[in-house]
């Protein structure tokens, strides 16, 4: 019988950086493109998409430290740098309709790598990506959810990251383990 080996589970380490408009937030980085843009972003786990703050989002460049504070590395998303990027259009952002937010994002399929680069994390092409300019959401998020995602100019649905990474053979499931982080918390 032939010895079928199981991907074992992937650790995703923190960047260690707090980061939030709404308190210090632990965050994970990702990169985007090629060559990779590298952006702090917060896991969202009702959402299955890859979200990355655009140039627009710092529309009057007056902040300083608008790019830093907004979760990206050295400069926000430029799709256009990208060798990679496939552009799909501009679509609703949706993460969770109770919270009423809102704006649109300039999505595309992408490579996405997880952790800073040289890290030996994983990387896949063609993953779902959306620039966002709206402060709705300041930082990018990096989604944990398991469905597909679907646009009206494509044949087929896309597989979450998640689902891509299992089917690669990166991770033995969906499944995840999360704890939030935030540097003000206390532990008892």
């Amino acid at each position: 019988m032939e010895d079928l080996k199981k991907p074992l589970p992937y650790s995703f380490s923190s960047s260690q950086f707090w980061d939030g408009n709404d308190g210090s937030w632990s965050t994970f980085a990702i990169r985007v493109g090629t060559p990779a843009q590298t952006f702090r972003t917060l896991p969202a786990t009702t959402g299955q998409e890859i979200w990355v703050p655009l140039p627009e989002a710092c529309p009057n460049n007056l902040e300083v430290d608008c790019t830093k504070t907004r979760g990206a590395f050295n400069s926000l998303f430029r799709p256009n740098n990208s060798s990679s990027w496939k552009e799909l259009g501009i679509y609703d952002l949706v993460l969770n309709q109770e919270l009423n937010y809102s704006g649109g994002g300039l999505y595309g399929l992408e490579k996405v790598g997880l952790q800073i680069a040289n890290s030996g994390g994983i990387e896949l092409d063609t993953q779902v990506v959306a620039g966002i300019a709206t402060t709705d959401f300041y930082l990018g998020i990096f989604g944990l959810g398991p469905k597909p995602l679907n646009f009206s100019n494509l044949d087929h649905p896309v597989p979450s990251l998640m689902q891509a990474l299992k089917n690669h053979g990166q991770i033995p499931s969906i499944s995840y383990g999360y704890t939030a982080g935030a540097s003000y918390s206390k532990c008892v």
